[in-house]
């Protein structure tokens, strides 16, 4: 964990051409940044690189997500992108 971010967390972005947008965790760069993904425009093959001052922590994904990036199993992007779907709306309903 760094910065407070770990591996599965739900983060929004502040900054940039993506702000608002809801993003996961999916792998710890070098110390400030993270690798984040959504599974639909932001695919896993090919994740972002941003620095984590300009991220917002929002939630944390379904356990079964972050197990399998834990893992190193195999996650689809539309696992992702429906992981990340049911777990906003959670929010919301709170």
């Amino acid at each position: 964990m760094e910065n407070g971010f770990d591996i599965g967390d739900l983060v929004q972005s502040l900054c940039g051409r993506d702000a608002g947008r809801v993003f996961c965790v999916v792998r710890l760069g070098e110390p400030g940044y993270v690798l984040l993904s959504d599974g639909k425009y932001r695919r896993l093959d090919h994740p972002k690189l941003k620095k984590t001052k300009h991220l917002k922590k929002i939630g944390v994904i379904s356990q079964t997500i972050r197990v399998k990036f834990a893992r190193d199993a195999v996650v689809f992007d539309g696992e992702l992108n429906k992981a990340i779907r049911i777990a906003l709306a959670e929010n919301v309903d709170r």
